[in-house]
């Protein structure tokens, strides 16, 4: 059960998740240094977006595998290893990367902090009963910073438009252990609505720190706990209830599981599999012809 999974890719998603969490204390904290506010305002975005292509990336990838073995089978289709899985992760954060080097890099989107108004508690009347103002230290949004930051969002909605229609089409393999496309749309559904709502939070309540970092640090501890919980707790259960792996496959499938199982983890001999289905359709057929 566990080799089945590529658990090595599984490190991935801890990676990812855990800078996730960490991300949590730079967006939760306003410091009044402009010079250190604007490092944590860069060090965020590196944060968030590193820690989503990991943990996305990974989803991406094994979804992809599914849908590449079972859509439209081929005798001759080369087999899928863990290396090619790594490579569309690489790849992934790969392209984020230049997009964020980029963004922090041009003057015109570069993140800076400066001074604002606090939207909580704009003015307070002090103990001598004059008026006092107070600020808090934000992240610019100049309109480089923002088309920069549209760019980096919009890349993470494509890989989750092209997860969801690999899902879909993987809806309906039988080998359930290999096959995540419920996960899959249960993180890309919920995700969606934390990325929305952090969007909406970023742009619209950086001057009121206390519900910025309440509501930013909720959407980023829910987003790492999802990854995590989404990916090990179902095969912790199916792991805890079929600790040898007798039940993974189904009990009518034409291919024997220890073939089978071989051939998904080497992926050598996936035409074998390929040309068994093959042959058992053309039985079945010629039965059906027999029956009419």
């Amino acid at each position: 059960i566990i080799k089945l999974t590529s658990y090595k890719l599984n490190y991935i998603v801890i990676l990812g998740s855990g800078l996730l969490y960490t991300s949590v204390f730079f967006y939760s904290l306003s410091l009044q240094n402009p010079t250190i506010q604007t490092i944590f305002c860069n060090t965020r975005v590196w944060l968030f977006s590193l820690s989503y292509d990991l943990c996305f990336g990974v989803i991406l990838a094994k979804t992809w595998r599914v849908y590449y073995i079972f859509n439209n089978p081929k005798p001759k289709k080369k087999g899928v290893r863990d290396w090619h899985l790594l490579l569309i992760i690489f790849s992934i954060v790969a392209i984020d990367v230049v997009i964020i080097l980029v963004g922090s890099t041009l003057p015109q989107s570069r993140l800076t902090s400066f001074q604002a108004v606090d939207g909580e508690h704009p003015q307070v009347v002090n103990e001598e009963g004059k008026v006092q103002r107070n600020y808090v230290y934000v992240c610019n949004k100049q309109i480089g910073t923002i088309i920069w930051l549209g760019v980096s969002f919009g890349y993470k909605g494509i890989l989750q438009v092209l997860a969801i229609f690999m899902a879909f089409h993987t809806r309906r393999v039988k080998v359930k252990l290999l096959n995540e496309s419920m996960e899959t749309a249960t993180i890309i559904y919920i995700n969606s609505i934390i990325i929305v709502s952090l969007i909406v939070t970023e742009f619209t309540l950086p001057t009121h720190h206390n519900i910025y970092s309440a509501l930013f640090g909720l959407g980023l501890l829910i987003e790492a706990t999802l990854f995590v919980g989404l990916i090990f707790i179902p095969k912790m259960i199916r792991l805890y209830f079929d600790p040898q792996g007798d039940n993974i496959f189904p009990q009518n499938t034409t291919v024997a599981p220890a073939t089978l199982t071989n051939n998904i983890l080497d992926e050598k001999e996936s035409s074998e599999v390929v040309l068994n289905l093959k042959k058992r359709v053309k039985e079945l057929e010629r039965q059906l012809v027999e029956l009419k």
